[in-house]
């Protein structure tokens, strides 16, 4: 039954209690993940980093933890996104 379900911790209801410790885990089919972007969520105890996932069947949801694969091939990107941007401002600095 495996197959391509990875676990994703997500928000509960109830958005004033975003606290590490709490959490939904839900099995999602990697077949049905549309997107996967990067979001800070404010909360009473500070800034949360989490993740907005929307599926094929039009549900979004708001996750803690996301499957490492996934979380890699975000950072990379970031960090690709960052590089280039030093890159085009230093560019800039010299025309």
């Amino acid at each position: 039954m495996q197959g391509k379900f990875r676990k994703f911790k997500l928000f509960q209801a109830r958005e004033d209690s975003l606290v590490d410790s709490l959490g939904i885990t839900m099995l999602i089919n990697l077949d049905h993940l549309v997107s996967v972007k990067p979001i800070n969520v404010p909360t009473s105890d500070g800034v949360v980093k989490a993740y907005w996932l929307r599926l094929s069947n039009g549900k979004k949801y708001k996750a803690t933890e996301i499957p490492e694969e996934l979380a890699e091939m975000l950072d990379s990107e970031m960090m690709n996104l960052t590089e280039l941007g030093g890159e085009m401002e230093n560019q800039a600095d010299f025309h």
